[in-house]
């Protein structure tokens, strides 16, 4: 496999010259006492990991960032448990895999037990090779993970970072969008950009105040979650994989994670769903068919009403949501931050590219284009899997149990996992195409005899995969495409060393098999890894770049899809 670097542009590299400065002041009613507003190209409003890891692929690439949440430090009750390998490959780019691996373990196989405790369900992840080079799902310690993400936004030093800090207003005009923070000391401050992203929560004040409501995707479920340290003489009575017990009595799910914690999250009686005091002598009632007090440390605990909501629009002018303030995800597939992981990569691009005015805004409508439909596909299969653990009547239980092990002809096998995960259906894809929409693969492979990540050789930027021959006139062609982009020119096949040239082959074979099931010679990758659309001869590749380029430029919907 060989890497023509036609334009070098990583994540590493600083930003384009020419970059737009923040608009100016807004013609918006200045309420709040500082009269000096400070200003920034991006507000973003929510500090969790969704709001932290955008703010930080922005202001990594020299955006001046604010960032607000009212909190004074990480939330402390149990939230997210699992990651997926498009995590992973996002956390690959911050370059943070390092600081969080002491926090994160392989997820373990998921079983499903039925009304009888009988296995009625496995779902695991496949084999290697890994298809984005991480295994494809982790269990992890949130808090801890989170302040590696913090740490890291706080060292960059076009990020401003602050903690207790309470948006009490937004506001916008054509020429920018402004918010009033309170701080810790009860002073107000009013912040100026040209975006702000709400990353603020389910109960998120933003969404309220401009009015956006949820559609409800009908699924409403109280669970109680119980995190606790077991010691290790301990750990060989609890199950060494993740449990879904599917007992109409009381349903629940075990999880193994990291190290010692494990996780019990078990589902509430509708006469203990208004509950808001779990002391301790409650938590050893529910956990009594697993363990017994004292036997192991209970840590955090919290109730939750879990549900599926997806906001019905995600962008109002200049503001956007993303994370829980945009969509609400049960965590059966353990997809809920996922999701928000998803926003923030597919949202940050488009942000830089009309910051630098490489795009016009128009760009930023095909980020709920194309997340939307998605986020309801995934919740979807989440609310499936919800359902098979939920059921309460016992009649339906075992025939839910007899119609799964029926459609897996009387014998338990294994699903993947991450095959319930759809590809985008909608957006800055060209729907024609073979491969549009799904991730392009990121495969081991061989540099100056060294195995690394192809990501980190390439960044995450726009790239064009090349198998088979290709000469110096096909190169002369493309090049003029592929310049105005920032590309990377990826080659699959032997190469005549030359300037710009870094010869390098996988170490599995993964990449050119997939390009061979796409029946594809030329691959379009967008910067978050999902593809544009595939080509099978130069002419055709050319077309292909010169198609994307226009949408890219002039994102319009009617272009491309409609969606639902």
């Amino acid at each position: 496999m060989t890497i023509f670097n036609v334009m070098p542009n990583t994540d590493e590299e600083a930003p384009a010259q020419g970059v737009k400065k923040p608009v100016g002041r807004s013609a918006a009613p200045d309420s709040a006492e500082d009269h000096s507003p400070l200003r920034c190209d991006v507000l973003v409003v929510g500090l969790g990991p969704v709001g932290a890891i955008l703010a930080s692929l922005l202001a990594r690439q020299g955006m001046h960032v604010a960032a607000f949440d009212k909190l004074p430090d990480l939330y402390p009750l149990p939230r997210a448990i699992g990651l997926d390998h498009e995590a992973m490959r996002l956390l690959q780019q911050l370059q943070l895999i390092d600081q969080i691996s002491p926090y994160i373990a392989p997820y373990r196989a998921s079983e499903y037990r039925g009304a009888d405790g009988q296995p009625i369900l496995r779902l695991d992840a496949a084999p290697e090779p890994h298809p984005l080079g991480w295994v494809p799902g982790y269990v992890f310690n949130q808090p801890a993970l989170e302040k590696c993400v913090r740490g890291y936004l706080a060292s960059l030093p076009t990020a401003q970072v602050f903690t207790e800090a309470e948006v009490l207003d937004t506001g916008q005009d054509e020429a920018g969008v402004w918010a009033d923070v309170k701080f810790k000391d009860g002073g107000l401050k009013r912040y100026h950009a040209s975006y702000l992203v709400a990353c603020d929560g389910g109960s998120s004040p933003i969404r309220k105040r401009l009015q956006i409501p949820f559609e409800d995707l009908g699924f409403e479920e109280s669970w109680l979650v119980i995190d606790a340290i077991v010691p290790d003489a301990k750990l060989a009575d609890l199950p060494q994989t993740q449990v879904q017990y599917c007992n109409p009595e009381r349903p629940a799910t075990f999880v193994v994670g990291p190290g010692n914690h494990r996780r019990w999250e078990i589902m509430l009686h509708e006469s203990e769903a208004g509950e808001t005091s779990w002391p301790d002598d409650k938590l050893w009632a529910m956990l009594d068919r697993w363990v017994k007090p004292g036997e192991i440390q209970l840590w955090r605990s919290a109730a939750y009403r879990f549900h599926g909501l997806v906001a019905q629009q995600w962008q109002e002018g200049r503001i956007l949501l993303a994370g829980d303030a945009a969509h609400m995800t049960p965590p059966f597939m353990a997809q809920g931050m996922v999701q928000g992981l998803r926003d923030a990569q597919n949202l940050a691009w488009k942000l830089l590219r009309v910051l630098r005015g490489q795009s016009h805004p128009r760009l930023l409508t095909s980020y709920m284009h194309e997340r939307r439909p998605h986020t309801i596909r995934t919740t979807q299969a989440t609310i499936e899997l919800g359902r098979i653990i939920c059921e309460r009547d016992p009649d339906k239980a075992r025939t839910r149990d007899q119609e799964l092990l029926a459609r897996q002809g009387g014998v338990v096998k294994t699903s993947v996992r991450q095959n319930l995960i759809p590809p985008l259906s909608a957006g800055l894809i060209d729907l024609k195409r073979p491969g549009h929409g799904c991730l392009f693969p990121q495969p081991r492979v061989f540099s100056q005899n060294k195995e690394v990540l192809l990501d980190d050789l390439t960044g995450s930027c726009f790239r064009l995969a090349v198998s088979g021959p290709l000469t110096d006139n096909d190169l002369q062609r493309l090049a003029p495409l592929l310049q105005p982009l920032g590309a990377w020119l990826i080659h699959l096949g032997s190469g005549i060393e030359q300037p710009g040239v870094l010869h390098v082959r996988e170490c599995a074979s993964l990449l050119e098999p997939w390009m061979q099931d796409l029946n594809a010679r030329f691959v379009l990758v967008r910067p978050d890894h999902y593809v544009y659309g595939s080509a099978t001869t130069v002419d055709d590749a050319l077309q292909m770049l010169e198609d994307f380029s226009g949408q890219l430029y002039h994102y319009h919907k009617a272009d491309l899809t409609t969606h639902v």
